[in-house]
């Protein structure tokens, strides 16, 4: 009886052994695949980003050249600086008191591309600007990249001056 006694108690340390091996191996596997997978979609996305960013502070060069209110719109006049095409901007009209911000505005123009080197006037419509007393404007431009568009938010151009005590012309 002993003898059975002492081999039953040798199987199972070997067996747990095993098992032990067994999950620490499809563990390390499940872990690295998970790794890989997450390390690839970190580089992806890091690498749009980098693209983006490059485009924005690179490629895409504009001015503002003049804005000034005409019948209760605004009327902001855009030069195209580079050889990329600006798909739209977004418009943030500022109020002149500046330390009332609910009255400042934001709005996204989209209309026809503007080309490379060319000029286009955004024209804000008087129902968006309400009663705003408009002092300054900061235009931001839209860009295609990859086909999906990106706001420069790094990259704007601004006109107006709210410490010079100025309102945009006819504002």
């Amino acid at each position: 009886m002993e003898k059975n006694a002492i081999s039953k108690g040798g199987v199972s340390p070997l067996i747990a052994t095993v098992l032990i091996i067994g999950f620490t191996v499809i563990l390390a596997v499940l872990i690295i695949n998970w790794g890989t997978d997450f390390f690839q979609t970190v580089q992806e996305d890091t690498s749009k980003t980098t693209e983006t960013q490059f485009v924005c502070t690179n490629d895409v060069k504009f001015e503002v050249s003049g804005a000034k209110c005409v019948g209760g719109d605004l009327l902001v006049t855009v030069k195209n600086n580079a050889d990329y095409s600006i798909q739209g901007f977004v418009v943030r009209f500022i109020n002149f008191d500046y330390g009332d911000s609910e009255r400042n505005g934001v709005k996204q123009v989209m209309g026809e591309t503007l080309e490379a080197y060319g000029t286009t006037t955004l024209v804000i419509d008087s129902t968006d600007l309400g009663d705003i007393d408009t002092g300054k404007v900061d235009v931001f431009p839209i860009v295609l990249i990859n086909n999906v568009e990106y706001t420069c938010s790094e990259n704007v151009e601004s006109f107006g001056d709210l410490d010079s005590g100025r309102r945009l012309e006819g504002c």
